[in-house]
């Protein structure tokens, strides 16, 4: 009977030991998700559909069909270009915070001196920096003209939630002049670091990568080739549809 006894405490003891590890790990005490851990929680119980068991109140309020979702870290206003140069594959950072699946991809140009071809994709994050490729969109053309926006939809794209890079590359250098944020941003400073410690910590913070890559149609490299950094500079902003 006191071997039963001291069983049954230590098996209480250890129920109360992982309920304080849930509750440190985003689970309040009365059974409660809280939102900033809620898609971990569920990953961790393996729920496949984090998004439907946390809602849509994990820093996000949720996607609607037909509306265009930029990254995160547009840097003051969305008034300055990007103008990509060839032979490069472009990526920025993009954070998903519960399972969606989205149905388009694009970009604003403000011009394009010339006419121009623009493949898109999709990386998953690795330490940091763009991985493995999820999704090649293909390619959207872009005619010699004036500011207009350019995308592929009717796709399916299902993310899980996590961190993503979208990426794209053009064949002609200059074209097109991406629409973009001002260079220089805190938020950049935070999430992508910056390259030395100065005074200015927001300028010279990584705007977004870009890896060498000889452009073609609907042939993404797999994994994203090898990084470099390019700090204080506008970032385009390449979006996806809801």
């Amino acid at each position: 009977m006191r071997k039963l006894g001291l069983g049954l405490l230590f098996l209480l003891a250890g129920i109360i030991g992982a309920a304080a590890q849930i509750s440190q790990s985003g689970v309040t005490q009365s059974g409660a998700v809280t939102n900033g851990n809620c898609v971990q929680w569920a990953a961790t119980l393996q729920i496949s559909d984090a998004g439907a068991a946390c809602g849509t109140g994990t820093f996000h309020p949720g996607y609607v069909a037909s509306r265009w979702y930029y990254p995160p870290f547009p840097s003051g206003s969305f008034s300055s270009i990007s103008s990509p140069n060839t032979g490069r594959l472009y990526a920025l950072p993009y954070y998903v915070p519960f399972a969606h699946t989205f149905t388009g991809i694009g970009f604003y140009a403000n011009s394009s001196s010339a006419a121009s071809n623009v493949e898109l994709g999709i990386y998953k994050n690795s330490g940091g920096a763009p991985g493995a490729l999820v999704e090649d969109a293909g390619e959207v053309a872009v005619p010699q003209t004036t500011a207009g926006a350019y995308s592929i939809t009717g796709l399916s794209i299902p993310l899980s939630a996590g961190w993503y890079w979208i990426a794209y590359s053009t064949d002609t250098t200059g074209s097109p002049s991406i629409l973009g944020g001002n260079s220089g941003s805190q938020y950049n400073a935070y999430f992508q670091g910056a390259a030395t410690l100065t005074n200015s910590p927001a300028t010279n913070a990584v705007s977004f990568v870009y890896g060498s890559w000889a452009f073609s149609t609907g042939a993404l490299p797999d994994p994203f080739p090898s990084t470099t950094l390019v700090t204080g500079s506008t970032t385009a902003m390449v979006a996806l549809l809801g």
